[in-house]
């Protein structure tokens, strides 16, 4: 408890490398909107969707309809998970770096997934192995997020932003955990 109050309370806020991170979680929902809108719902509503996946179809591929079905459904909890964080990292919402944390982790996992399961299904259709091919957005993917996670667990702005944001306006005017809680019967050390 000690150490904690003595700790300074800057950095704060959004800004510094936090700044990178909100620009990331920005550009990747429009990313995804873009794609999302403009290749993956087209595509079910396509002839070679149609074609693709009809069993009576000559180009029939099994599994293409599952697959990209579930890549619709990925990229839809995407967005809506990536629209919560960007609102709780403006909002320094407390439990902001542990979801984003969760968030950039399945991401990963999310890009291996689907990567495998296209060069599953498509492994016939294409030269190559699409999931080699696919190696560098894997080794992008996984460098940011072994640098963002190690951020968002040793940064102090950080700490100092999110985990403390409850009780920084009482630290700010002064307030001890006594004056705040005066009937508390725990008292500090």
């Amino acid at each position: 408890m000690e150490q904690e109050k003595d700790e300074p309370l800057y950095p704060r806020g959004i800004g510094g490398w936090l700044l990178l991170l909100a620009f990331n979680l920005f550009a990747g929902l429009a990313i995804l909107l873009t794609a999302l809108f403009s290749e993956l719902l087209p595509v079910l509503e396509s002839d070679e969707f149609t074609t693709l996946t009809d069993p009576a179809s000559e180009f029939f591929i099994p599994y293409a309809r599952e697959l990209i079905i579930a890549e619709v459904a990925v990229e839809v909890v995407s967005v809506v998970a990536l629209t919560a964080l960007f609102v709780m990292l403006f909002s320094k919402h407390r439990l902001f770096p542990r979801l984003c944390i969760i968030w950039i982790v399945a991401r990963l996992f999310v890009t291996i997934a689907d990567n495998a399961a296209t060069d599953m299904v498509f492994h016939d259709y294409v030269e190559g192995s699409t999931f080699i091919t696919a190696g560098s957005e894997l080794v992008r993917t996984a460098v940011f997020a072994i640098g963002t996670v190690a951020y968002l667990l040793t940064s102090r702005r950080v700490k100092n932003t999110f985990l403390r944001n409850i009780n920084s306006d009482d630290e700010q005017r002064g307030y001890d955990d006594e004056e705040r809680h005066p009937t508390s019967p725990i008292k500090t050390l």
